[in-house]
Protein backbone atom coordinates (compact mmCIF):
# COMPACT_ATOMS: atom_id res chain seq x y z
CA UNK A 1 0.00 0.00 0.00
CA UNK A 2 1.32 3.52 -0.76
CA UNK A 3 1.53 6.20 1.35
CA UNK A 4 -0.90 8.62 0.60
CA UNK A 5 -2.82 11.20 2.27
CA UNK A 6 -5.65 9.24 4.57
CA UNK A 7 -8.58 11.57 3.37
CA UNK A 8 -7.29 11.12 -0.71
CA UNK A 9 -7.32 7.84 -0.28
CA UNK A 10 -10.45 7.68 1.64
CA UNK A 11 -12.07 9.97 -0.96
CA UNK A 12 -11.03 7.14 -3.44
CA UNK A 13 -12.67 4.52 -1.62
CA UNK A 14 -15.91 6.50 -1.08
CA UNK A 15 -14.94 6.21 3.09
CA UNK A 16 -13.79 8.31 5.57
CA UNK A 17 -12.14 5.19 7.06
CA UNK A 18 -9.18 4.49 4.74
CA UNK A 19 -7.82 1.59 6.58
CA UNK A 20 -6.03 0.04 3.39
CA UNK A 21 -3.27 2.73 4.13
CA UNK A 22 -2.91 2.12 7.76
CA UNK A 23 0.71 0.56 7.92
CA UNK A 24 2.22 3.39 6.15
CA UNK A 25 2.95 6.77 7.51
CA UNK A 26 0.79 9.43 5.18
CA UNK A 27 1.43 12.68 3.96
CA UNK A 28 -0.12 13.91 6.67
CA UNK A 29 2.63 12.31 9.60
CA UNK A 30 5.73 13.52 7.56
CA UNK A 31 4.07 16.75 7.48
CA UNK A 32 3.25 16.92 11.42
CA UNK A 33 6.89 15.22 12.25
CA UNK A 34 8.94 17.60 10.31
CA UNK A 35 6.78 20.62 11.00
CA UNK A 36 5.78 21.78 7.74
CA UNK A 37 3.03 23.89 8.64
CA UNK A 38 2.82 25.24 4.71
CA UNK A 39 2.29 21.57 3.35
CA UNK A 40 -0.27 20.88 5.99
CA UNK A 41 -2.35 23.51 5.41
CA UNK A 42 -2.57 22.79 1.35
CA UNK A 43 -3.59 19.13 2.50
CA UNK A 44 -5.90 20.44 4.73
CA UNK A 45 -7.72 22.26 1.76
CA UNK A 46 -7.21 19.18 -0.42
CA UNK A 47 -9.09 16.88 2.29
CA UNK A 48 -11.85 19.77 2.42
CA UNK A 49 -12.28 19.35 -1.21
CA UNK A 50 -12.40 15.60 -1.43
CA UNK A 51 -14.47 14.72 1.58
CA UNK A 52 -16.40 17.73 2.40
CA UNK A 53 -17.57 18.24 5.86
CA UNK A 54 -15.96 14.90 6.98
CA UNK A 55 -12.39 16.00 6.24
CA UNK A 56 -11.84 16.68 10.13
CA UNK A 57 -11.64 12.69 10.12
CA UNK A 58 -8.90 11.84 8.35
CA UNK A 59 -6.45 13.65 10.77
CA UNK A 60 -7.49 11.24 13.12
CA UNK A 61 -5.27 8.33 11.99
CA UNK A 62 -2.37 6.49 13.84
CA UNK A 63 0.63 4.91 12.63
CA UNK A 64 0.49 1.42 12.24
CA UNK A 65 4.30 0.73 14.22
CA UNK A 66 3.38 2.85 17.30
CA UNK A 67 0.30 4.07 16.83
CA UNK A 68 0.89 7.15 17.43
CA UNK A 69 -1.62 10.03 15.59
CA UNK A 70 -0.36 13.25 13.88
CA UNK A 71 -0.24 15.06 17.30
CA UNK A 72 2.00 12.91 19.19
CA UNK A 73 3.84 13.58 16.25
CA UNK A 74 3.63 17.30 16.76
CA UNK A 75 4.31 17.40 20.32
CA UNK A 76 6.96 14.65 20.38
CA UNK A 77 8.84 17.00 17.43
CA UNK A 78 7.98 20.30 19.18
CA UNK A 79 6.18 21.36 16.49
CA UNK A 80 3.93 24.42 17.71
CA UNK A 81 2.63 25.86 14.71
CA UNK A 82 1.75 22.27 13.29
CA UNK A 83 0.19 21.23 16.71
CA UNK A 84 -2.35 24.73 17.49
CA UNK A 85 -3.36 23.92 13.79
CA UNK A 86 -4.26 20.33 14.90
CA UNK A 87 -6.06 21.19 18.43
CA UNK A 88 -7.86 23.78 16.14
CA UNK A 89 -9.43 21.29 13.66
CA UNK A 90 -9.22 18.05 15.71
CA UNK A 91 -9.58 18.42 19.57
CA UNK A 92 -9.58 14.90 19.54
CA UNK A 93 -6.64 14.25 18.71
CA UNK A 94 -5.07 15.48 22.78
CA UNK A 95 -6.90 12.10 23.90
CA UNK A 96 -5.46 9.82 21.63
CA UNK A 97 -3.06 6.61 22.99
CA UNK A 98 -0.31 5.26 21.67
CA UNK A 99 1.30 1.66 21.88
CA UNK A 100 2.23 2.50 25.50
CA UNK A 101 -0.83 4.32 26.63
CA UNK A 102 0.40 7.78 26.21
CA UNK A 103 -0.92 10.63 25.17
CA UNK A 104 0.55 13.48 23.27
CA UNK A 105 0.51 15.75 26.71
CA UNK A 106 3.46 13.04 28.10
CA UNK A 107 5.63 14.18 25.51
CA UNK A 108 5.11 18.12 26.09
CA UNK A 109 8.94 19.84 26.31
CA UNK A 110 8.12 23.37 25.62
CA UNK A 111 5.63 26.07 27.65
CA UNK A 112 4.70 27.25 24.33
CA UNK A 113 3.61 24.03 23.59
CA UNK A 114 1.67 22.91 27.08
CA UNK A 115 -0.77 26.46 25.86
CA UNK A 116 -1.58 25.02 22.64
CA UNK A 117 -2.53 22.22 24.38
CA UNK A 118 -4.42 22.90 27.41
CA UNK A 119 -6.23 26.31 25.79
CA UNK A 120 -8.54 23.61 24.66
Amino acid sequence: VRATPWGLAAARTGSADATDAKDKWSLLHYCAFYGHVENFWFLRKLLQTALGSRWAEALETQSFFFQNNLLHLAVEQNHVKVAALLMRHCPRLLLGRNRWRCTPMDYLSSPEMADILLKR
